[in-house]
């Protein structure tokens, strides 16, 4: 499953909604009051743990999640061991993108009731997004088992299963609940997935038509709906309904966007970061060669680079890690603190401290893959931290991958990214980000002395043997026939390439902004391009 279609799919919280939108929470609370769970607190605490969460809940369907969370904390600390609050904290700390935490939750939630429906269906989703397959079809199995006449609990499963390639097995799970006349936007979604398999489009656009029927536009899952209507016109050829449905689809996600906040962000980071600058700024003394950071825009060829590479036995595919930004934000609050403000707070750094930073992004990369010797991280904005990655990190490689920019944007802008990537929503905001994405990345080819191979996503097409064989030696292993099989990988991969990498290497995404070209013309002023 995408993770940008994570909250339509998924039985839990949906990524941190965009201003001026309207994107409910689609987890289910078990119906009446929270049984209390055992515990050595006082009848007061457990009492006033439920109001809390009572407070949470009223909060969440009001859309103020921020302010629901810190009700469930509350909740938890009065009553640790009770699994409804064990279950609201792990499901909000997946609707901040802090899925370690939410894992945990869930799981101790599970521990003190092992007959909770919705956390195992819950903890079954987030397992599959992390890649923990296996463990995945476990939880959502028991989950299924648990409801046996709840349909969405059997699409959940259906959902693990799509995910770990066993299409028929989703098929037959699905097709029944369609024959009984069940119909739900989730269901609409994964059967437009199954149907480029099924070769069945026609029939996933009647779905999606049906299901958006009951919705009101500004719902987040009537976006997400026309976004797959766009995605599933244009594997049919018919590009201008395509465009027509990805247009509705941007307009009803109410995108909020100041371009200005970007230039002003690259403008500080180019200032600060001179070649003179770089020079007296302290690196880490580790040494470790592990980190591979695979960056560009998104759409870029970045999941197929990652695939090809995660295809060598030496090198394991971390995906998209956002601890690079984590780690970013802590320092910039102690330097905020401090009264020297990142990126100037970065001169008062020692080497002990960048020392230390690093050894906490090395800690979480090792564990995903002890043995390996070189780890990706291919997070596409992590192109704006080069400079603190450079000093993180002298000995890592980076990965730049480029593509035409009409068909970046173009592929952008039909996307359905649920977090992030706020300017993909309108063409001239998209040329924009664009242009100044290429300024930052001209400014750190100029600057730092960190490794940078530029990897251009229709060479990769053109020549997959000669740009893998480039990619090995640039990262300095031996050459691997897998990794020209890369499509045969069972390496699960959570972003909305997934279904492009599980097959062979194909040409169809090459100029396919030409298709488009008369829709175009707003994308094509702002990127400056005549």
């Amino acid at each position: 499953m995408a993770r940008e279609e994570a909250d339509l799919l998924r039985t839990g919280a949906p990524a941190a909604p965009h201003e001026g939108a309207d994107v409910p929470l689609t987890f289910v609370i078990p119906p009446g009051n929270p049984p209390v769970g055992q515990s050595s607190n006082s009848v007061a605490d457990l009492s006033q743990a439920i109001l809390e969460m009572r407070a949470g809940d009223a909060l969440r369907a009001q859309g103020k999640f921020d302010q629901a969370f810190q009700h469930y904390l509350s909740a938890l600390h009065r009553n640790p061991k009770n699994p409804d609050a064990l279950f609201r904290v792990g499901i909000s700390f997946w609707y901040h993108g802090k899925q370690d935490q939410a894992l945990h939750h869930l799981q101790q939630a599970i521990a003190h009731r092992p007959d909770f429906c919705e956390a195992h269906e819950n903890l079954g989703q987030i397992l599959m997004e992390v890649g923990q397959i296996a463990a995945a079809l476990h939880h959502a199995r028991i989950a299924m088992h648990l409801a046996p006449n709840q349909p969405e609990q059997a699409i959940s499963f259906a959902l693990v299963l799509e995910a770990n390639r066993q299409i028929d097995e989703s098929v037959q799970i699905v097709q029944p609940l369609l024959d009984q006349g069940y119909l739900s936007p989730r269901l609409a979604l994964l059967y437009a997935r199954l149907s480029t398999s099924l070769k069945t489009q026609c029939k996933a656009l009647e779905l999606i038509d049906r299901a958006m029927a009951d919705l009101s536009p500004v719902h987040r899952e009537a976006a997400s709906l026309q976004f797959m209507a766009a995605r599933l016109l244009d594997s049919l050829g018919e590009y201008d309904r395509a465009f027509a449905a990805a247009e509705r689809a941007n307009a009803m996600r109410q995108i909020h966007f100041d371009p200005s906040g970007i230039e002003r962000f690259i403008d500080d980071a180019i200032a600060f970061f001179t070649p003179e600058r770089l020079a007296q700024l302290p690196r880490a003394t580790h040494g470790s060669k592990a980190p591979v950071f695979i960056i560009g825009m998104p759409r870029s060829g970045t999941t197929l680079v990652e695939q090809i590479l995660s295809s060598h036995p030496c090198i394991h595919g971390g995906g998209e890690l956002t601890w690079i930004w984590q780690i970013t934000e802590v320092l910039a609050q102690r330097c905020e603190r401090e009264g020297h403000p990142l990126p100037g707070g970065f001169a008062n750094l020692q080497v002990t401290d960048m020392d230390g930073l690093a050894r906490q992004y090395l800690s979480a990369i090792t564990a995903l893959s002890p043995q390996s010797a070189r780890i990706t991280d291919k997070y596409p904005a992590n192109f704006f931290h080069l400079g603190f990655i450079s000093l993180l990190f002298p000995e890592a490689r980076i990965i730049h991958c480029t593509r035409d920019p009409m068909d970046t944007c173009l592929s952008c802008y039909m996307s359905d990214f649920a977090s992030g990537n706020l300017f993909s929503f309108d063409l001239g905001h998209l040329g924009s980000f664009y242009r100044q994405y290429a300024r930052m990345m001209e400014h750190w080819k100029s600057v730092l002395h960190v490794p940078i191979l530029e990897v251009c996503y229709e060479n990769v097409v053109n020549d997959l043997e000669g740009q893998s064989r480039r990619l090995l030696q640039f990262l300095q292993v031996d050459w691997d026939d897998r990794c020209l099989r890369f499509h045969e990988n069972s390496r699960f991969v959570s972003t909305l390439s997934n279904q492009q990498v599980r097959q062979p290497i194909y040409k169809s995404s090459v100029g396919r902004w030409r298709q488009y070209q008369h829709h175009l013309a707003p994308l094509q002023a702002s990127l400056h391009i005549d």
